[in-house]
C-alpha cells in the first residue's frame, strides 16, 4: 500500500500499488472490449474513446461476441455509446473489491448540455410483473455522487463487464430482443443460474442512443416476463400481462398521452404476433437451472409488490401538493436578490406565522358545525325548497333518462343526471352529497373564495376575510334555511369558475386544456342556473377581447360546452317552457310571492332571510365597502363594482316577471343567484380596491384619511360579524333532518310493493284542508319538474280536488268510490280535524273502515295504480305480475300513446278511454303482465355522457413525462434485499 501522503496526490494511487514486483490485482486479467454496431451509431469514436482510457483492453473488437471465445472477461459496449476515460479501471476496482461478482455494468449518462453537473439516463435494470423496463433510481436525476455500488437483476449491454465463462454458460444476448432489453434478460438468467450481478457509479458510460420504439419496448417487456412464469401460472399470467396492458392503454389515454397509448397496444399486439421473439426468450429462460434460493434472489431484485401503486399515490399527493400551492398566492416575502441588497433593511415580511388557509376552513367548518347542529342525526335532510334525496344514484339517472306520460313535450333537466353522476363521489349516495353542499356550503365557498382571492390581492389575510363574506351571500339571500340545493352548487362553482378564467387568460399561451376546463365548469353552473350561461358568454367575449386567433378559437369551446345539455329532449321541454330558462332547479317550490325592488337589492327574495335591519345593515355595508373600493382604484375594481350594479339590475328584472315552468306550473324566479353575482362581484371590488391600504397610510400624519380607514374597518368588521352570527343562531332553522314522510308503515309499503296504489293525504288545520297524492317512495329530489303525481296531469288535478272537497264536506254521493279507483287511491290518509270530519269520511259509500285516532287510514279496497276488470270486480296487478283473467287493463296514469302493455310476450290492443287513465284489452291474454312507457332512442344520453367524458379528459392534467417513469427502489433498499456476498474469487479463471 502507498503512504498517506501519496494517498493525497492520487487518491487511486492504491489501485497501482504493488506487492513486491507483483502488478495490479487485475494485472493478468484479459479483457476483450467488444463494440457492436448499432443504428445511429460511431464505431469509431467509441472506440476512440476505449483507446484513450485509463485502462486499455487486451483486445479491440467490432461485432457481437462469440459465446464460445476463451476470452477471461467481455466489455461490451455500443457504437451509440461513448466510455469516460475511467470506466474500465472502476469496473475492475469494483471486481477486485467484490471478487463474487460476475457481471458489473457502469452509471449510463446523458450527454453533457447547457447547466451543470451529470444527468442520470440509467443506473442499474429491473422490470416491474407487468414487464416495464425500471432503473434503480428516476432517471433524469442529477449525479452528485450520492449512489453506492449495488445488486441489480440486469445492467445495460451498453458498458457491459461480464466473466467470459459466465457469458459462454448462458450463450450471451438474445438477438431477437431490443438493445435496451438485452442486458435485463441476460441478467435475469445470470441470477437464476447463481450468478452475481451488480452496477457501479463510479464507472459513466455516455449514451447517445435512440428512443426505442414504444411498441417494440413493450412487446420486448412482455416477452421477457411472461418467459418466466411458472409453468403453473402461464396461461392465467399472460391473460393477465394482456388486460394490464389494456388498462394501461387506457389510463395513458386519460393522462392524455396518446403515444404511450397506443405503444401498449401496438405491444401488446407485437408481443401476441412474433412467435419466434416469445419463444426465443421463452427457450434461453428455461434452459438456466435454478434452485429456490437463486429465485427467491431474482424476486428480491425486482420492484416489491405496490411499487406500482406507490408511485400512482406519489404522484397524485405531488398533484394535490400542487392543487394547495394554488392556495398560497402571491407573497411579499423577500426574494434571493432582495435578501444579498442594500435594500434589504427595508424590506417588509408579511407572511403570517399560521396559515389563513387553515384558520380559515378551520372556523368555517366550526361555525358550518355550529350552524347545523340541529342537522347531526339520522334521518334525511329537508327544508322548505329541499325535498329528500332519493335513496340511490341510479334513481336520479334513470329519472333522468326516463320518459314522462302524458307529457311528450317533457323532460327532466340536466342537473338531476348529473347530481346522480355526481353522488359517486359520496358512494352513490345522493343523501350524502345533498348534505355536504348544503351543509358544508359555507367552507367550500369560502374555500374556492379564497383560492381566487389570494391569487388576486397581496395580502393574505384581506383574501380570508373578503372570502368569508362571499361565504355568506349564499346565508344572506336565505338559501340555506331554504334548502336551496341549486344555490348553494351555484355559490360554490361560481368563484372556481372565474379562477379558471383567471388561469386560462394568464399563461403565456391559453391551452385548449384550460379551455375545456372552462367548458366543465360552465356546463355545471348552467345545469343549476340556466341564466349562468348568458352571463358567461358576455363575460368571456370581454376578457378575451384584443386575445389572439388562438383564445378565440377555445373560447368557442368553453362557451359551446354547456349547450351540450340541450343534446336530447330536454330541448322541447324548453321550448314548451321558455320561462324555464330564467329560473333555477325546481322553481315551483320558490312560490310566486312578489318582492319589491329594494327586497330584490337585499337579497330578501325567498323565506329565511335574516331580520330586515340586518339585511338592511349587512347588504348595505357591502354596498358601502364595494364603492369604496372602485372609488379608491377606478380600473378593475370598478368594473367589478358595474358587475354588481348590471347583477342587481337583472334581478330586479328577472323577479318582475311570473313565468310557466315544467310541468305546466306557474312561478317567479327567486333572482338568488344573481343576489349572490352582485355580493361576489361588491366582494372584489373591495378587496382590489383596499389591497395595501395599510402601506398608504404608513409613514402618513395622522388625518381624515386614517379615520376612514378605521371607519371601513369597523363596517366590515360589523358586517362579518352580524353576517357569521346570525348565520349560526339561525341560518338554517329551517332545515330538519327526519325519516322520509311520516305515513302510517303499511301505506308506505303499500305504495313501494309490486301492486302499489296511490295515497290521497288530507290535513285538517282550522278548518283549511290541505292534500296531496303520495305514491311510490314518497315525493323526492328531482321530482318536481315532471311533476309529483301523474305528471301533474291538469285532469287528475282537477279530479283530486274535486274528491277532496266532496270527503271533507260529508257530500256521500256514490261516484266518490269510482273516482278514487279511477285516481289510483289505495288508502285515504287523514291528520287533524275532529270526530265529525272522520264521520263524514267513513260515511263515503263502499269505503273501508277507518282505523286510528288522531291519523285515520281507510282503505279503499280493489283500487291500485294498475287493476283487472274481471266478471266480479276488480283485481289489483302490477308489472310483473301474472296477469288475472278479465276483459280490461286500467292503468291509473296518464293518457299516452308512448303505453305499451304486454301479456306472456302478446302485446295488448289499447283501448279509448274517457278522462284521466289508460286502458288495455286483456279479453282471452294470459302471463305475465309488462306494461311501461315506450322509451325512444336514448342515443342522446351517451352522446351527453361521451361528450362530457371528453371535455373532462381535456381538462385533466396529463402525464408529467413521455418515456417510462424511474421505479422506485433505491440503493438502500436494494442492499437490505442482498444475501451476504459469497467468499472471495480471483478477478479471472473459472468458479
Amino acid at each position: 500500500m502507498t503512504d498517506t501522503a501519496e494517498l493525497d496526490e492520487d487518491p487511486w494511487a492504491w489501485l497501482y500499488a504493488q506487492d513486491g514486483d507483483d502488478g495490479p490485482a487485475w494485472a493478468d486479467v484479459v479483457v476483450t472490449a467488444v463494440v457492436e454496431p448499432v443504428p445511429g451509431g460511431n464505431v469509431e469514436r467509441c472506440r476512440r474513446e476505449v483507446e484513450a482510457g485509463d485502462v486499455v483492453p487486451d483486445q479491440i473488437v467490432v461485432d457481437d461476441p462469440d459465446p464460445g471465445s476463451a476470452a477471461d472477461w467481455l466489455w461490451l459496449l455500443t457504437a451509440d455509446c461513448e466510455p469516460s476515460p475511467g470506466a474500465l479501471k472502476h469496473l475492475l476496482v469494483a471486481l477486485d473489491r467484490n471478487p463474487d461478482l460476475d457481471v458489473v455494468g457502469p452509471l449510463l449518462v446523458e450527454p453533457r448540455r447547457h447547466g451543470p453537473g451529470i444527468v442520470i439516463a440509467q443506473y442499474g435494470q429491473t422490470i416491474s410483473s407487468n414487464g416495464r423496463l425500471r432503473s434503480l433510481v428516476p432517471s433524469g436525476e442529477l449525479y452528485q455522487g450520492q449512489l453506492e455500488r449495488a445488486d441489480a437483476l440486469g445492467v445495460d449491454a451498453a458498458g457491459m463487464l461480464v466473466r467470459g465463462d459466465v457469458w459462454r454458460e448462458l450463450g450471451g444476448f438474445n438477438r431477437d430482443l431490443p438493445h435496451a432489453f438485452r442486458g435485463i434478460d441476460f441478467g435475469w438468467r445470470a441470477t437464476l443460474a447463481g450468478h452475481r450481478v451488480a452496477v457501479e457509479p463510479a464507472a459513466q458510460v455516455v449514451v447517445h442512443a435512440e428512443p426505442l420504439d414504444l411498441g417494440d419496448a413493450r412487446a420486448a417487456g412482455l416477452a421477457v416476463v411472461g418467459a418466466h412464469l411458472t409453468p403453473g401460472r402461464r396461461l392465467l399470467g399472460r391473460l393477465r400481462l394482456a388486460v394490464m396492458s389494456l388498462l394501461a392503454s387506457l389510463a395513458f389515454l386519460l393522462g392524455k398521452d396518446g403515444a404511450r397509448a397506443a405503444g401498449e397496444i401496438t405491444g401488446l399486439g407485437r408481443w401476441i404476433g412474433r412467435r419466434r421473439l416469445r419463444r426465443s426468450v421463452a427457450l434461453t429462460a428455461r434452459q438456466v437451472s435454478s434452485t429456490p434460493q437463486t429465485r427467491a434472489r431474482a424476486r428480491s431484485l425486482r420492484p416489491a409488490r405496490g411499487a406500482g401503486l406507490r408511485r400512482g399515490l406519489e404522484g397524485a399527493a405531488e398533484r394535490i401538493s400542487e392543487w394547495l400551492a394554488s392556495f398560497s398566492g402571491p407573497t411579499d416575502a423577500p426574494s434571493l436578490d432582495e435578501l444579498t441588497g442594500d435594500e434589504f433593511a427595508g424590506v417588509r415580511r408579511d407572511q403570517p406565522r399560521i396559515s389563513p388557509l387553515v384558520v380559515g376552513l378551520v372556523l368555517t367548518v366550526l361555525l358550518a358545525a355550529g350552524a347545523g347542529r340541529a342537522l347531526f342525526r339520522a334521518g334525511s335532510l329537508q327544508g322548505p325548497w329541499l325535498l329528500p334525496a332519493p335513496a340511490s344514484w341510479l334513481t336520479l339517472v334513470q329519472e333522468y333518462v326516463a320518459p314522462i306520460a302524458g307529457q311528450p313535450a317533457l323532460h327532466t333537466p340536466g342537473w338531476t343526471g348529473l347530481m346522480g353522476l355526481a353522488s359517486f363521489v359520496t358512494g352513490g349516495q345522493p343523501e350524502w352529497l345533498v348534505s355536504i353542499l348544503v351543509m358544508g356550503c359555507v367552507p367550500l365557498a369560502w374555500l374556492a373564495a379564497f383560492r381566487l382571492l389570494n391569487q388576486t390581492v397581496a395580502s393574505h389575510v384581506l383574501a380570508g376575510i373578503a372570502a368569508f363574506g362571499y361565504a355568506l351571500a349564499p346565508v344572506l339571500a336565505g338559501g340555506l334555511n331554504v334548502g336551496s340545493t341549486g344555490l348553494v352548487v351555484f355559490a360554490v362553482l361560481l368563484p372556481v369558475y372565474v379562477y379558471r378564467v383567471r388561469f386560462w387568460l394568464s399563461q403565456e399561451e391559453t391551452t385548449w386544456r384550460a379551455a375545456a376546463g372552462l367548458g366543465v365548469w360552465g356546463l355545471l353552473l348552467t345545469a343549476v342556473f340556466p341564466p349562468s350561461w348568458v352571463l358567461l358568454v358576455i363575460g368571456l367575449v370581454v376578457v378575451t377581447l384584443g386575445r389572439p386567433v388562438r383564445t378565440w378559437l377555445q373560447l368557442v369551446l368553453a362557451v359551446a360546452a354547456p349547450l351540450l345539455l340541450l343534446v336530447g329532449p330536454w330541448r322541447e321541454t324548453l321550448l314548451a317552457y321558455p320561462g324555464r330558462l330564467l329560473t333555477g332547479i325546481e322553481p315551483v317550490m320558490a312560490g310566486l310571492a312578489p318582492p319589491t325592488a329594494w327586497e330584490v337589492l337585499l337579497g330578501r327574495t325567498a323565506g329565511g332571510t335574516p331580520p330586515l335591519w340586518l339585511s338592511l345593515v349587512v347588504v348595505g355595508g357591502l354596498w358601502v365597502v364595494g364603492l369604496v373600493g372602485a372609488l379608491r382604484r377606478r380600473g378593475r375594481a370598478a368594473a367589478a363594482f358595474a358587475v354588481a350594479g348590471f347583477a342587481s339590475a337583472a334581478a330586479v328584472l328577472v323577479t318582475r316577471l311570473v313565468v310557466q315552468v315544467p310541468p305546466g306550473e306557474w312561478a317567479r324566479p327567486s333572482g338568488m343567484e344573481l343576489f349572490v353575482v352582485a355580493a361576489g362581484a361588491l366582494i372584489l371590488a373591495a378587496a382590489w380596491g383596499l389591497d395595501d391600504l395599510s402601506s398608504d397610510l404608513r409613514g402618513a400624519n395622522l388625518g381624515l384619511r386614517h379615520v376612514g380607514t378605521l371607519a371601513l374597518t369597523v363596517v366590515i368588521a360589523g358586517v362579518l360579524v352580524l353576517a357569521g352570527g346570525w348565520w349560526v343562531l339561525a341560518g338554517e332553522t329551517g332545515l330538519h333532518r327526519s325519516g322520509v314522510g311520516s305515513i302510517p308503515p303499511f301505506v308506505r309499503n303499500e305504495q313501494t310493493s309490486p301492486t302499489p296504489g296511490r295515497t290521497l293525504a288530507l290535513e285538517l288545520r282550522d278548518a283549511e284542508v290541505s292534500w296531496s297524492l303520495l305514491q311510490d317512495d314518497l315525493p323526492r329530489l328531482g321530482d318536481v319538474e315532471r311533476g309529483l303525481v301523474a305528471s301533474g296531469d291538469p285532469e287528475a288535478t282537477r279530479l283530486a280536488a274535486s274528491v277532496v272537497t266532496r270527503l271533507t264536506s260529508g257530500s256521500g254521493d256514490d261516484q266518490l268510490l269510482p273516482d278514487l279507483m279511477t285516481l289510483g287511491v289505495s288508502y285515504i290518509w287523514l291528520t287533524g280535524g275532529d270526530a265529525g270530519h272522520r264521520l263524514a269520511i267513513s260515511n263515503t259509500p263502499g269505503l273501508g273502515v277507518g282505523t286510528g285516532d288522531r291519523d285515520t287510514v281507510w282503505p279503499v279496497e280493489g283500487s291500485g295504480r294498475a287493476v283487472v276488470v274481471t266478471a266480479d270486480g276488480r283485481v289489483v296487478t302490477g308489472n310483473g305480475q301474472e296477469l288475472p283473467a278479465g276483459t280490461e287493463l286500467r292503468l291509473a296514469e296518464p293518457a299516452d300513446s308512448r303505453w305499451q302493455a304486454t301479456a306472456g310476450g302478446r302485446e295488448l290492443a289499447p283501448v279509448p278511454t274517457a278522462g284521466f287513465g289508460q286502458s288495455f284489452d286483456t279479453t282471452g291474454a294470459s302471463g305475465v303482465l309488462e306494461f311501461g312507457l315506450r322509451q325512444g332512442p336514448d342515443w342522446w344520453a351517451w352522446a351527453q355522457l361521451a361528450g362530457l367524458a371528453l371535455l373532462i379528459l381535456l381538462a385533466a392534467p396529463g402525464l408529467r413525462r413521455a418515456g417510462e417513469p424511474a421505479g422506485p427502489r433505491r440503493v438502500e433498499e436494494q442492499r437490505a434485499n442482498q444475501p451476504e456476498s459469497a467468499p472471495r474469487r480471483a478477478l479471472g479463471g473459472e468458479r
